[in-house]
């Protein structure tokens, strides 16, 4: 959005977003003080299986090398600044290893979200998540009718989000495309990861409204994370955004400056 003064409203105010009436309750101060973080990126999605079968219509998710690099420059980064990161990657970017968080400080996901249409099942909790390690051959299956055993599947559903040990989190970076979708349902506002991450205690979660760009994205991360520990995720990230709509406006316009730095929101409940 444009001011009168041809500005992007970014430029002139900060923006949180709440995911319904209900988040602006006052929310408890259980806080984290142990500077504990875990990042995750680029899993591994497809699990080797010699009895799969080549088909058609097999689901392929494209690999995410940026995303390595991103947690690795940050894992650099927040050690740094005296955080303890905890990074796993490739086949070691488990569901196993998220559902065992126990309130880090700060949650970094660098990975594929999605969410899928209502062939898969009217609960919108259920059709919505992030693809971890060996999350191609589960979708592979559910079109098969088949239904592997939760927890271990590679597919984190906003469901099973809301399972999480996040109370006392500062924030949830999902550092990947489209990560804010999901179904709007009256007086509960868009059910998906963003419902399930607020359920899971969360303070913070930073999410994306449409594709991010793997390179720009890992560069946008680096300097809300510089910033993050000494403004806050809310004034961190409008400031971050603020600063990148400005110079890419300059070098590619306003088009390509909102799809590039546009995507990245915060829904806040401090």
């Amino acid at each position: 959005l444009l001011s009168s003064k041809d500005k992007f409203l970014g430029e002139l105010f900060d923006i949180s977003y709440v995911s319904s009436g209900r988040d602006l309750l006052a929310f408890g101060s259980n806080s984290n003080t142990e500077k504990s973080s875990f990042l995750l990126g680029a899993p591994d999605y497809r699990v080797a299986d010699s009895q799969r079968q080549e088909k058609a219509y097999e689901v392929t998710l494209s690999p995410l090398p940026g995303s390595a690099q991103e947690c690795q420059t940050l894992e650099a980064l927040l050690k740094a600044k005296g955080f303890q990161p905890r990074l796993v990657t490739a086949q070691k970017a488990q569901e196993e290893e998220v559902s065992r968080l126990q309130s880090p400080e700060i949650v970094h996901l660098a990975t594929h979200g999605f969410f899928l249409d209502e062939k898969f099942g009217h609960n919108p909790m259920l059709r919505s998540g992030l693809a971890l390690s060996g999350a191609e051959t589960t979708l592979d299956a559910w079109q098969d009718g088949k239904v592997p055993e939760s927890g271990s599947d590679g597919v984190l559903t906003a469901l099973e989000v809301t399972g999480l040990n996040l109370t006392g989190t500062k924030v949830v970076v999902l550092s990947a495309c489209d990560t804010g979708l999901g179904e709007s349902q009256k007086g509960e506002g868009v059910m998906g990861l963003r419902r399930g991450f607020v359920q899971a205690g969360c303070r913070n979660l930073v999410f994306t409204l449409w594709p991010v760009a793997d390179q720009e994205t890992a560069e946008f991360m680096v300097d809300f994370y510089d910033s993050l520990p000494e403004k806050g995720a809310v004034s961190s990230l409008n400031t971050v955004q603020r600063d990148w709509l400005g110079k890419l406006r300059e070098q590619y316009g306003s088009v390509m400056a909102a799809r590039l730095a546009g995507p990245f929101v915060i829904s806040s409940r401090e």
